[in-house]
């Protein structure tokens, strides 16, 4: 599910489809405020991650650095470009506060281990992902 709802293909037909049917459209935002919500637990530092769901979140977080990859080379030049960087900083933020603040010790750890694959993921040869934090 995540390859497919991360992939450009699918960012591209949404940003299409708002373009072309205006409010009436599900967007790109709109699917993202569903993840936010469903996979991320709209980001709350009060609300513990399942094993189900760090898996769900993890598989997320994944296509979201390979798609930042892409932006970074160089592959990825469109529009959808610029949304996945927003987006992968957005998530980055709130799963580095996560990783500090949350309630459970459990999910503390899983946030900062999300961290840590971000970091090393999106680490250019030799530095780090610092500029996510900008």
């Amino acid at each position: 599910v995540a390859l497919r709802l991360c992939s450009p293909d699918m960012m591209a037909n949404l940003m299409a489809s708002q373009l072309q049917f205006g409010k009436d459209a599900f967007t790109l935002d709109d699917m993202n405020k569903v993840l936010d919500k469903s996979v991320f637990l709209d980001f709350s530092a009060q609300k513990a991650v399942s094993p189900h769901l760090a898996i769900a979140q993890y598989a997320f977080v994944k296509q979201y650095a390979e798609q930042f990859c892409k932006v970074r080379d160089g592959k990825l030049t469109d529009d959808v470009s610029l949304y996945v960087a927003a987006r992968v900083q957005k998530v980055y933020k709130a799963i580095d506060r996560l990783s500090r603040t949350h309630v459970d010790a459990g999910s503390k750890s899983h946030y900062r281990g999300l961290l840590v694959y971000i970091n090393r993921k999106l680490a250019a040869k030799g530095e780090t992902a610092i500029s996510l934090k900008k």
